[in-house]
């Protein structure tokens, strides 16, 4: 009888020691879990914020842009914020508040809210018209030659809205571009050369020989209207053939420098090799493969057709207030177009009156960095 109590009371001592070794649940529960949110916006009258009815943040009138941070405690019972005029019960705007990531932001703009606030920046050349840049149906702004314009575009997490381009008074879509919630900095690039637009701008990368300029071009003719005197042909491809000069004497390379550039818009790359003391680059433009002139009605002003052959022209790089010809190991975007004049005579001695097409070049490069 000893034996079995004795038995019973080391069983039951060894039960309440492992009893006691087993991890135990808190009693506590975890500490209330919070998020931070980031509030931004402007607004007109005097708002005030409520989370789970009550207020947490008043903004005054007019308040062109504020920021504020607040952290807030997940309830998980529906948690959201309300936005109201104050001393009103009228709810302008309402948005669930989501138990994570921690960093939550939150955009207030036009009596509306919103999750992400896209910089959308417009860059780029149109070589005639005046364009439209359109949204939702409204006009966001309005630019010809070089362009540069930013945007502030509000979105939720899926929304995607259509950026359009017109011609001013038109409504054809020269192109579109989706800009989504993905990224807070979006850009549109492009290249309008009076009929399409182009918004695939190749990157510019270094000359393979740095003693080289690398030059990105296309060809744009001034010379396509109805009545244009010349008129340009409309091959699609031109050749452009490169001289040098000092503004008095030609030197035709050799080998001669002789690109096929195409005419619609799209660019081609090529390196030019260094210049010679005191002389700059000029180029002539001809039917691809020939030194025809892809011109014609020139009889219209009365004259004869005379080939430049480098006499006319200046290829210059760099802004209108600091040109320079050749930079060595630099990468320039180029519009290559055309120039035409009648001259009284023009070398070497013609005495009658001659017609002159020459290469006219803009240098690009700034509107696409």
């Amino acid at each position: 009888m000893k034996l079995n109590t004795f038995t019973f009371l080391y069983i039951a001592c060894l039960a309440l020691f492992m009893t006691a070794c087993k991890k135990q649940e808190p009693l506590i529960a975890d500490a209330t879990k919070v998020v931070k949110l980031q509030i931004n916006g402007s607004t007109a009258t005097e708002i005030e914020f409520l989370y789970n009815g009550k207020i947490i943040l008043t903004q005054p009138a007019n308040n062109a842009g504020f920021v504020q941070t607040v952290q807030l405690p997940i309830t998980g019972q529906d948690d959201e914020i309300q936005i109201r005029e104050k001393g009103s019960a009228n709810v302008i705007a309402t948005r669930k508040v989501k138990p994570s990531p921690y960093n939550q932001t939150l955009i207030y703009e036009g009596g509306k809210i919103y999750d992400r606030l896209v910089n959308l920046r417009i860059k780029g050349y149109a070589t005639s018209g005046e364009l439209e840049f359109v949204m939702d149906g409204k006009i966001l702004g309005e630019g010809s030659m070089a362009i540069d314009q930013s945007y502030q575009i509000y979105l939720n997490e899926g929304d995607k809205k259509e950026l359009q381009v017109r011609l001013k008074g038109e409504t054809n879509v020269l192109a579109k571009r989706n800009i989504d919630a993905t990224t807070d900095e979006q850009r549109l690039s492009f290249f309008f050369d009076g009929t399409s637009i182009f918004d695939q701008i190749p990157t510019l990368t270094p000359p393979k020989n740095p003693n080289n300029m690398s030059v990105t071009a296309t060809f744009s003719s001034l010379y396509t209207a109805a009545g244009s005197v010349p008129m340009f042909t409309g091959q699609a491809e031109v050749d452009i053939v490169f001289f040098m000069t000092d503004g008095s004497d030609v030197v035709r390379p050799d080998p001669e420098i002789r690109i096929t550039v195409p005419t619609d818009g799209k660019f081609v790359t090529f390196e030019l090799p260094p210049l010679p003391n005191g002389l700059y680059y000029t180029y002539d433009i001809y039917k691809k493969g020939s030194t025809e002139l892809p011109y014609k009605d020139f009889d219209l002003t009365g004259g004869n057709v005379a080939l430049n052959e480098g006499r006319l022209g200046q290829m210059s790089f760099g802004s209108f207030m600091d040109p320079y010809y050749f930079k060595a190991g630099s990468s320039k975007l180029i519009l290559l177009q055309d120039e035409a004049q009648g001259f009284n005579s023009f070398p070497p001695n013609y005495s009658d009156y001659f017609n002159v097409v020459w290469g006219r070049s803009q240098d690009l490069s700034e509107y696409f960095q």
